[in-house]
């Protein structure tokens, strides 16, 4: 049998999640978080949600870089639980890691206080992708939680994830950029003469498109940043290795449209082409059928009595209505899914309702978390840390025994 969420947050060591921008990946790392703390684990939240939602999920005015404890109270079934969360800050998290890795504060002073340093550390693509691993490794390596839950950065394409962090080591250990800008920019030469007429070219184009001041920047930034590359190295070789590691499970997080849907089955395929482990696919803000009106007769009698014969019928009639748009809708959402998924067959699914509006509230966190942790046996719940519930009957997971 395939694993369950419930297995996941007991037996995982950390949980990436993953997916295109704008389908709920911080409030399913989140509601993540709340099972695990539920699971009896200590665990850690690392968001890069500039809209921070976690924040105000967890009732927080603010989390920054700095980790916050959050008390859960108890709720219904639910005891009183205690996790841990964070907000990933890009030019914060770039910083910490250039004072980790300087050989001294010259080297140091110098990165931070370069200009092309600061388009890195902020708005270069791929640099949110970066150092959320390079964070990634520093919290397992030197923090004793017993589960971290990474909600990977938002992106237009949820592959950007994994090719973003190679595509920044590239540019800052290219030989070739090297050799064509320090000659002669760290000299203060801006007259672009080089070796070769196809260095003076491409230095003509790259100067046209950034400006002298920026590649001047940037080749002072290399230097700078000489004798820290293998050390940034054997760090991205080391956050590779916590993704390929046998207790880091991904889950990929999409909604029901087709777009997203795509998405998250190349996704699948590129973490299965990695030799990574994918934990689940968790559907977001999906329609679940609702059982028709019992006795609509007696029910439109009952509603007469109250507001009239006219208006009671009426009524009757748009609330049978609203069931049958309802599981129209239910029915579309679902064909989509098993078409775009169809080839995806053996891989846990664990469909989590739409709600009414943004989690904004404890209250509202726990109830994603209660669906999420909720495990089938036929339309019933079997044992999940929270017990059972009331209103479970709404969530649905589907598994494929292998």
């Amino acid at each position: 049998m395939q694993s369950t969420i419930n297995d996941l947050v007991r037996d995982s060591r950390v949980l990436c999640v993953v997916g295109a921008g704008g389908v709920g990946k911080t409030t399913t790392a989140a509601a993540l978080g709340v099972c695990a703390a539920a699971a009896g684990r200590r665990v850690l939240i690392v968001t890069i949600d500039p809209a921070r939602r976690l924040a105000t999920a967890l009732g927080l005015d603010e989390i920054g870089q700095q980790v916050r404890t959050v008390q859960i109270p108890a709720h219904g079934d639910l005891p009183a639980l205690t996790l841990h969360a964070m907000m990933l800050d890009l030019k914060g998290a770039w910083d910490d890691m250039v004072r980790r890795l300087a050989r001294d504060e010259k080297q140091r002073d110098a990165i931070l206080g370069n200009h092309f340093y600061h388009y890195l550390s902020t708005s270069l693509a791929g640099a949110q992708e970066y150092i959320a691993c390079e964070q990634l490794f520093t919290l397992c390596t030197e923090r004793d939680y017993d589960l971290i839950v990474l909600d990977t950065p938002p992106s237009a394409h949820a592959i950007d994830f994994f090719e973003a962090p190679g595509r920044v080591l590239d540019v800052l250990e290219n030989d070739a950029i090297k050799l064509l800008l320090t000659p002669s920019l760290v000299a203060g030469r801006a007259s672009l003469r080089l070796l070769d007429l196809g260095g003076r070219y491409v230095l003509r184009v790259l100067t046209k498109l950034v400006g002298m001041e920026m590649l001047h920047a940037l080749a002072e930034f290399l230097l700078a940043f000489e004798g820290m590359y293998p050390h940034a190295r054997d760090r991205t070789q080391g956050f590779r290795q916590i993704f390929s590691s046998p207790t880091t499970s991904f889950l990929v997080v999409a909604t029901p449209t087709r777009q997203a849907l795509a998405e998250a089955a190349e996704l699948t395929d590129r973490l299965q082409r990695d030799g990574l482990h994918l934990g689940a696919l968790v559907i977001n803000q999906i329609y679940f059928p609702v059982d028709p009106l019992p006795a609509p007769e007696r029910f439109a009698q009952t509603l007469s009595d109250v507001v009239g014969v006219q208006r009671g019928e009426n009524l009757t009639r748009a609330a049978l209505e609203t069931v049958r748009q309802r599981n129209r809708r239910a029915a579309v959402e679902r064909e989509v899914v098993d078409t775009m998924l169809g080839r995806l067959a053996s891989h846990p699914r664990v469909f989590v309702s739409r709600l009414a509006a943004d989690v904004h509230d404890m209250e509202t966190l726990i109830g994603v978390a209660r669906e999420l942790c909720a495990s089938p046996a036929g339309d019933l719940r079997v044992a999940s840390p929270f017990g059972d519930f009331p209103g479970s009957s709404t969530a649905r997971t589907d598994e494929v025994a292998t």
